[in-house]
């Protein structure tokens, strides 16, 4: 059975209801600790816009007149905001979301977390919906600690940690950053055209899901490509 490693938001959730309420409730929590600051709360098509990118990139392009000790707090206030309200019933999972991955790991698959946002806000998302106890751990994510600078890095330790052979690896997800993890790591990738930027990002992709449910039959089709279960290389992929 395929190894499947799952983006979070714009794959199996939406945060689109919620993100600009989080980052204004960010900008007003970083200000009463800053009182002098005055910051512009950003469009909601350039946050949905950086969606996908890591963490750090994110704020760095979203608040480029902050210092790095500044965008680091705006990240924290911001994601702190964006948990809470997650946990609190905001956002939703994608149409079919729940049922497919039950319906998956029913069928033997396993299930890892491959995303660049920061493990609370993760967290706040499976835990709430139920969907925490799916995924192995570890969970990998990128902190200051790891030395993990993207996805690309991410998928690149899970393929390490799970390649013994026992499975083809799927990388899932919504952007273009998904893609790029999968290609360069030479995995499998299943591009998910109902996420945040539709098919834009994803348009070259061998196998392209429009909506949740399909993702099964796409899985099926690239473990019968491969009889002989392992990880896939990069000459397999368009």
């Amino acid at each position: 059975m395929a190894v499947l490693a799952f983006d979070v938001d714009g794959t199996i959730f939406d945060s689109d209801s919620i993100i600009v309420d989080a980052f204004a409730g960010g900008i007003d929590d970083f200000m009463r600790r800053q009182p002098g600051a005055r910051l512009d709360l950003p469009a909601k098509s350039d946050i949905i816009a950086q969606i996908g990118n890591p963490a750090g990139a994110i704020f760095s392009a979203l608040f480029p007149g902050l210092d790095a000790d500044s965008r680091s707090l705006m990240e924290r206030l911001c994601t702190e905001r964006l948990s809470a309200m997650v946990r609190s019933g905001g956002g939703g999972l994608i149409d079919g979301a729940a049922e497919t991955l039950a319906a998956l790991a029913r069928d033997g698959h396993r299930f890892l977390v491959a995303s660049n946002g920061r493990i609370e806000y993760l967290r706040s998302i499976l835990e709430t919906h139920g969907l925490w106890r799916l995924f192995e751990r570890p969970v990998l994510c990128i902190d200051r600690a790891s030395g993990r600078r993207d996805k690309t890095d991410i998928v690149r330790e899970y393929v390490r940690l799970h390649s013994s052979g026992n499975g083809v690896f799927v990388m899932i997800g919504d952007r273009g950053s998904d893609m790029a993890a999968a290609r360069g790591n030479g995995v499998a990738f299943i591009g998910c055209a109902f996420g945040h930027a539709g098919d834009a990002e994803i348009s070259s992709a061998r196998h392209i899901a429009r909506r949740f449910g399909e993702i099964p039959a796409l899985v099926k089709i690239i473990e019968a490509s491969f009889p002989t279960p392992r990880i896939m290389h990069c000459g397999l992929l368009e």
